[in-house]
């Protein structure tokens, strides 16, 4: 079976997307990768997904702020 992983910036986006996702897909299985904050999550988040064991598909979340939301999706894409 398929685990879906949504890697958040804050605790904020692990509450919201628990009270959403059990009722989009009740029968997947759901993990929370939970950092602190954007800096951690861009330090800590090629560790995370390469030591990662099963089979799994990866949702990362980020707030864009006031960056650019171009350059940041090429961050996230080139450490995924």
């Amino acid at each position: 079976m398929t685990t879906l992983v949504f890697c958040l910036e804050e605790p904020s986006a692990k509450a919201m997307l628990e009270g959403i996702i059990p009722r989009l897909y009740p029968d997947v299985e759901v993990r929370y990768i939970v950092f602190e904050g954007k800096q951690d999550l861009h330090k800590q988040l090629v560790r995370r997904l390469r030591y990662w064991q099963g089979d799994a598909q990866f949702v990362v979340m980020r707030d864009q702020d006031s960056g650019n939301c171009h350059t940041i999706k090429k961050q996230l894409k080139s450490l995924c």
